[in-house]
């Protein structure tokens, strides 16, 4: 074992080092080394994701993954399920436990661009509060963690995770949560999701949620999912960059005016003797048209159903 070190980078790299498990008893007492090249030995011949994890676990025996001092291992920098899946056949920590610990690892790490997950405020008593979490591609399955986070959370990105379902219990404290980021995940329901986030989350004002359920054909972007989101989330500002036909922010033309030439062909510009757009008699049943426009330069056509309520419009 070697005597305490305070390398910060270590390039043992082309030897002929065979046994794992001796060179990690051999690199515990380097407490501060966070960048680590191991490739072309014996014991770490190809840099995949398998090799990555079973070092970690070799040289985790000796830390808890909060504690471990790595940071780059053979030139990329360790994820956080990385550290979890090395953790995952460590007698030491239960499923629960890692959950938890994936949580710290977050508010602890930096993503692989080197930017912060976590950004804090001071509260009232001068303490450290989370207001913006970043938990993208670390393989959470369910966000029963969050519990432990104060309640002044404003934006969540849950992007790129297993996350199968969302605890009210947990989404109920977060009241001033307004951005939240849900795409790519494994949501058994989108109706559930939505009755969820309606009840549990007022402010919410933007909300990302393609490709988020199980089936992906049910929140694809060929689907139209974002007026069923828009139906029950009536508070939204935007759904994956699109506006709210339903809500506060949509832009209503009515019909009727005047027009000259060339007027509006919902009924509402142009006017003077033989406009073709203005308003005229027996009009009075013409249909408002809200427009919303959506992503990749698309136009989504609403109609307000004379009955109450409102409905598709049909195609042109």
């Amino acid at each position: 074992q070697l005597a305490p070190l305070d390398l910060r980078a270590l390039d043992v790299s082309h030897n002929k080092l065979s046994s794992m498990a001796e060179l990690a008893l051999l690199l515990k007492a380097m407490q501060s080394l966070e960048i680590l090249l191991l490739h072309r030995n014996p014991c770490y011949q190809t840099d995949d994701a398998k090799t990555r994890v079973k070092w970690l676990a070799a040289h985790g025996a000796y830390f808890t993954p909060i504690t471990q001092p790595l940071k780059v291992l053979c030139g990329a920098v360790i994820e956080v399920y990385e550290l979890c899946e090395a953790a995952d056949g460590d007698k030491r920590f239960t499923k629960a436990n890692i959950e938890e610990i994936r949580l710290k690892l977050v508010l602890k790490r930096r993503d692989r661009r080197g930017a912060k997950r976590a950004a804090f405020d001071v509260d009232a008593d001068g303490g450290k509060v989370v207001t913006q979490l970043d938990m993208s591609g670390c393989k959470f399955q369910s966000l029963v963690a969050l519990y432990r986070l104060p309640q002044q959370l404003v934006m969540l990105d849950c992007r790129d995770n297993e996350i199968t379902s969302i605890d009210a219990d947990v989404f109920s404290r977060l009241t001033l949560l307004e951005h939240l980021d849900l795409r790519n995940n494994m949501f058994g329901s989108l109706k559930a999701l939505l009755h969820t986030l309606r009840d549990c989350c007022p402010a919410l004002v933007t909300l990302n949620i393609e490709h988020a359920t199980k089936h992906k054909k049910e929140t694809a972007g060929n689907s139209n999912y974002h007026i069923k989101v828009c139906r029950v989330l009536r508070q939204l500002h935007e759904v994956d960059g699109m506006r709210n036909p339903f809500g506060a922010q949509a832009l209503t033309f009515k019909p009727g005016g005047g027009g000259g030439d060339g007027g509006d062909a919902a009924g509402g510009g142009g006017g003077g003797a033989g406009g073709k757009g203005g308003h005229r008699p027996g009009a009075t049943k013409h249909h408002a048209t809200r427009l919303a426009a959506t992503r990749r330069g698309r136009t989504m056509k609403i109609r307000d159903d004379p009955r109450g309520g409102a409905r598709d419009a049909p195609p042109p």
